[in-house]
């Protein structure tokens, strides 16, 4: 029963929530977070500690009245929804009840995904990947005022990695401002970069613009597309 208890308060929390609250509280400074909703569920992702955070939650995956689920049958989900993780290192289980928590940490991060009983499948998901091996990216590159500027862009929520380099020497540019905006919004600074030339921010779900600013130069990289977001293998036959 303790088990079960656990696991179910579980469910009302996350990395993403955590980080909100200790954020308001003023015990870490202040981040950008990423907020989607829809009808049945919502998508919250920050980034942080080196890390791109993610939590996911599915109201319409999730019985309340499910009977009893099995370990076996919520590591089966689990592995079917997400082969390439689960390919890393083996699930493992905890819980008891309507609600499984199958935990895969590996050499990139950790996914912790709830599975329902009822409908078998995931309605929670939580994800830590580290940024430097983050897989879903494609590069954009604009030259110009001596700069060089590469856009690593990815899907709606997910972490965007710009770095700012010097045209001649390829060597890192610190300390210059990077901004981003939407359609005919005002710009947003994302952050100066730091020694290795580099700021991430998360991507918009539409179209937007880059701009490096060291005054009187700039660059601008202009119609950046967000990828498409990534799905769970069981979600993708639905």
């Amino acid at each position: 029963r303790l088990d079960e208890l656990q696991v179910a308060l579980q469910v009302y929390e996350g990395p993403v929530r955590d980080l909100a609250r200790s954020t308001a509280a003023a015990d870490v400074s202040a981040t950008e977070i990423y907020v989607e909703s829809t009808a049945n569920g919502v998508v919250l992702s920050a980034i942080a500690d080196g890390q791109y955070v993610r939590e996911v939650v599915r109201t319409d995956r999730w019985d309340r009245e499910g009977g009893p689920i099995s370990n076996d049958v919520a590591i089966e989900t689990v592995t079917t929804a997400y082969p390439e993780t689960a390919a890393l290192r083996q699930p493992n289980a905890f819980g008891a009840g309507s609600v499984q928590r199958v935990t895969i940490p590996h050499e990139f991060g950790t996914l912790r995904a709830f599975v329902s009983g009822g409908t078998e499948q995931v309605f929670v998901e939580h994800q830590r990947i580290d940024l430097s091996t983050f897989p879903d990216t494609e590069t954009v590159t604009e030259s110009g005022d001596g700069f060089t500027v590469t856009v690593d862009r990815s899907y709606g929520g997910g972490p965007v990695t710009v770095t700012v380099r010097d045209e001649e020497t390829g060597e890192p540019v610190p300390n210059v401002t990077v901004t981003k905006s939407v359609g005919d919004a005002d710009s947003v600074a994302i952050g100066a970069t730091d020694d290795d030339g580099v700021v991430r921010t998360i991507s918009p779900v539409v179209t937007y613009r880059v701009t490096v600013v060291d005054e009187p130069r700039v660059v601008v990289v202009d119609g950046l597309d967000p990828l498409a977001t990534p799905q769970p293998a069981a979600a993708e036959d639905e």
